[in-house]
């Protein structure tokens, strides 16, 4: 949204918004700053609609003007829909406004139409996007939901490092579509279209913590990223503890394994000639779909290296692997001349961290405690609360809307403050459900007593104010003619005083005369 006469302008590109991520130092921290602002509502001045130069952000800009300009025209009074519908065209930048004064004159007779519906503003901005891109969501059309589901199908992440740009494009495109909540579609592909390597592990960890949801996107991006910065804590205290040499100083009771002299890590200078140190990884239960079988040791075929048993060989390599910090799952091959690099082709140096947890940082399983459930098996936004063993086997009693204890007034499930009028009690487990979790977690919809509110009549309402208008100003007549009888009376008891002289005598008439005249204007005007 730009202001009145302003253009910005703007490079062609595809709308996005890009993971902030501060000042990456050392691959892990990142500055934290917690002071941010939100975008101003604009509700009390309004915003004018000025179409950017870039044209792919058309539907994105008059969807924020019509969320401002909705606000703020909820938020006055009009005469007629003519005012408002002129008070709207002039929100209109030059261009914009132009275009729709065109429209206008053009088709007077859809405009007077126009004019009759407005009583809702929203027909005036859905007519007003209709003119500019011929299709409007909040009427039906579903073009653009269409075309953000086609880009969503495309939309894929083949590199970890590229994983907050996908995160963030995946979130618009599915509030795009419309289909966020129709189907867990597109919750469990935002899942498939992560990395394998650690998207198959984060959809574990999110379906052991949160069981029973199915459809949710933005509760599943949030838990990625934290998921994630979790992973890269691991990964940084890892780094920082380096070879782990004071374990040798502390005492672990029952451990008599000795101590391996080499650790390994992902090869970063591998370049298709490998060096003494580069070694290729593999789990032993895949030895089927090894290229090559043959033994780092010995050097000859049929066998690997936790399997040899030649007298001769490489007795240098020998001892590699005797002191090699690899769990026994793991095995060892030669790497030759012109390899392709990959991830299995690591260098073993002495000082390294834990193989198990060098290689397995971040893609460690999350456990989670197993517990009984009451669980729907429809598609669902929420969370299964787990419930105690005693109220699982209950064979319930429901009281519907009736009194309960004060302990007994919050909704088990979602700790809400329950309504007399709509909540279920169970007589014997003293289980007290809302309507939202009672249709959600047990299955049951709850009849909501109906209120009876009163309605007073308008006209009713009218004559009662303007009898107590009316008792109101009489009283206040009636209290300014006390004040001056009050005045009147406190000069007529210093006239009754005892006068001496003649001038205290001439005073003593003019003052009689002025009052009586007072209270003939008095009399006078009560009889009017």
């Amino acid at each position: 949204m730009y202001p009145l006469g302003s253009r910005q302008p703007q490079n062609p590109q595809i709308p996005e918004i890009k993971a902030r991520l501060g000042n990456i130092r050392g691959g892990y921290a990142r500055q934290v700053n917690e002071r941010f602002n939100l975008p101003t509502a604009q509700a009390s001045q309004g915003a004018v609609l000025v179409l950017p130069e870039d044209i792919g952000l058309y539907s994105e800009v008059i969807s924020r003007w019509e969320s401002i300009t909705l606000n703020l025209i909820n938020e006055k009074n009009w005469a007629d829909n003519k005012s408002k519908v002129n008070y709207i065209e002039n929100l209109l930048g030059e261009t914009e406004k132009k275009t729709w004064i065109q429209w206008r004159m053009a088709f007077p007779t859809e405009y007077e139409e126009l004019v009759n519906i407005a009583d809702d503003p929203q027909n005036v901005i859905s007519q007003i996007r209709r003119m500019f891109l011929l299709e409007d969501p909040t009427t039906g059309s579903t073009e653009e939901q269409d075309r953000a589901y086609n880009d969503l199908e495309r939309l894929s992440c083949h590199n970890v490092k590229d994983l907050f740009d996908y995160i963030n494009d995946y979130k618009i495109l599915a509030a795009k579509s419309g289909r966020m909540y129709i189907s867990p579609e597109l919750s469990t592909k935002f899942f498939r279209k992560i990395p394998p390597t650690i998207g198959g592990e984060i959809e574990k960890a999110f379906t052991e913590k949160y069981p029973g949801n199915t459809v949710g996107i933005i509760p599943r991006i949030h838990f990625t990223y934290q998921y994630l910065a979790e992973q890269c804590k691991r990964v940084a205290l890892q780094r920082s503890l380096k070879d782990l040499s004071f374990c040798s100083r502390i005492p672990v009771s029952g451990y008599y394994q000795k101590n391996k002299k080499y650790g390994l890590r992902k090869a970063k200078t591998y370049r298709g000639k490998p060096h003494d140190t580069h070694i290729r990884v593999f789990k032993r239960k895949h030895a089927d779909k090894v290229r090559k079988c043959k033994c780092f040791i010995c050097g000859e075929e049929g066998h690997f290296a936790r399997n040899c048993t030649r007298q001769k060989g490489n007795i240098a390599r020998a001892a590699i692997v005797e002191n090699l910090d690899l769990d026994d799952n793991w095995d060892v091959l030669s790497v030759d001349q012109n390899e392709p690099d990959s991830d299995a082709i690591c260098s073993f140096s002495e000082g390294e961290g834990s193989t198990g947890h060098s290689l397995m940082a971040g893609i460690n399983e999350v456990p989670y405690e197993t517990t009984i459930m009451i669980t729907n098996e429809e598609i669902s936004w929420r969370v299964v609360i787990s419930v105690p063993q005693e109220i699982q086997n209950c064979a319930h009693q429901w009281e519907d809307n009736s009194p309960v204890a004060q302990e007994f007034m919050k909704c088990l499930f979602c700790k809400e403050q329950t309504n007399p009028r709509m909540r279920e009690h169970c007589s014997i487990c003293r289980l007290t459900v809302c309507p939202m979790c009672s249709r959600f977690n047990l299955g049951r919809r709850l009849t909501i007593q109906k209120s009876n509110p009163h309605y007073d009549n308008k006209d009713t309402l009218i004559n009662e104010m303007m009898g107590y208008t009316n008792f109101l100003l009489a009283e206040n007549q009636r209290l300014k003619e006390r004040i001056e009888e009050l005045e009147m009376g406190k000069d007529r008891d210093k006239m009754r005083d005892p006068t001496k002289g003649k001038a205290q005598k001439s005073q003593f008439l003019k003052e009689w005369i002025r009052m009586t005249k007072q209270l003939k204007t008095i009399s006078r005007n009560k009889m009017e």
